[in-house]
């Protein structure tokens, strides 16, 4: 069986979802670690308490963003991870990683690539007077969210205000991470 990572930096409110998934059996291959840069969470505590294997680093803590990639890793290669899954990880995936883990580190983006890409996706889209908005799930490559696509969903912009659009956008994107995951981390 394949064993994967989850990498998160904010709230980890994507990453607890895969968690909850893997959890009650709804994603098949192994989720064998949790790594953040912000372990005050509960995802990170929920993981802890499901057996999962955690990691956390504190990224100012490093010289240069090669050394702490070196150190991820380092932790990757001890616990024999193939796949790691991006659940809103805000640092750019470098040559380190990239070398290592080439075709398969994913991303999760909260647009219908290969528009709106970086930060505050789905504001960029309102802004620009979209009716349809989407979630990507995508191959991480040396660009910004540039990857191969793997999977979309797309919903038209109703009458919500921006959180509720928002969150519309982010349950969607929690069954697209659940079929993503079984799919493609085969």
């Amino acid at each position: 069986m394949k064993k994967f990572a989850v990498f998160y930096s904010g709230y980890g409110r994507g990453a607890k979802e895969i968690i909850k998934d893997y959890v009650n059996g709804y994603i098949e291959p192994e989720l064998a670690l949790v790594f953040t840069t912000n372990p005050d969470t509960d995802a990170f505590e929920l993981a802890k308490k499901a057996g999962i294997e955690t990691f956390s680093l504190d990224k100012k803590s490093y010289k240069s963003h090669k050394e702490f990639e070196q150190k991820i890793l380092t932790v990757l290669k001890k616990q024999k991870i193939d796949y790691i899954f991006l659940a809103g990880y805000g640092f750019l995936i470098r040559e380190t990683l990239l070398s290592e883990f080439k075709e398969r580190i994913v991303n999760i983006h909260p647009s219908l690539l290969p528009v709106f890409k970086g930060l505050n996706a789905l504001q960029q889209a309102l802004e620009y007077g979209v009716k349809i908005v989407g979630i990507t799930t995508h191959i991480v490559d040396e660009g910004l969210d540039s990857g191969r696509i793997l999977y979309q969903e797309a919903i038209s912009v109703e009458e919500d205000d921006f959180k509720q659009l928002e969150y519309r956008v982010f349950k969607i994107g929690t069954t697209l991470q659940v079929k993503t995951i079984n799919k493609y981390f085969i």
